[in-house]
């Protein structure tokens, strides 16, 4: 499948926000959906510890070699890809996102760990 492109993007992007009253983007794409976070009533960022996201990576990587967990077949090259994509996630893309987000301080919540999702998820 080819990628959007830039104004492909951005149109998708006005489409979802003008004809809906609620949405959820996500944010590892923040690069071009500057515009969701004017808009947004509340921005919700997963902030969780890095072994965090790690341990969970393996584990399901492990769980669906076993037959356990069903999913898309995870090769150990993809599974080291994406333990090193969150690695540049966490201490790159993590601290542009900050900077991106400051001047959202007054609807951006930092959620870091499980309970705190868990308490908005039951208040949604």
């Amino acid at each position: 499948m080819a990628k959007r492109t830039h104004d492909e993007r951005k149109a998708l992007l006005q489409e979802i926000l003008y004809n809906n009253d609620e949405w959820i983007i996500e944010g590892v794409y923040y690069a071009w959906v500057q515009q969701s976070f004017d808009e947004a009533d509340k921005i919700y960022v997963l902030d969780m510890p890095g072994y965090l996201y790690k341990s969970r990576i393996i584990m399901r990587s492990i769980k669906r070699k076993l037959g356990i967990q069903k999913g898309k077949r995870e090769t150990l090259k993809s599974v080291y890809n994406l333990l090193k994509w969150t690695e540049t996630f966490q201490n790159k893309n993590l601290k542009e996102i900050r900077s991106i987000l400051d001047r959202y301080d007054d609807k951006v919540i930092w959620l870091s760990r499980k309970k705190d999702v868990e308490k908005i998820i039951k208040a949604v």
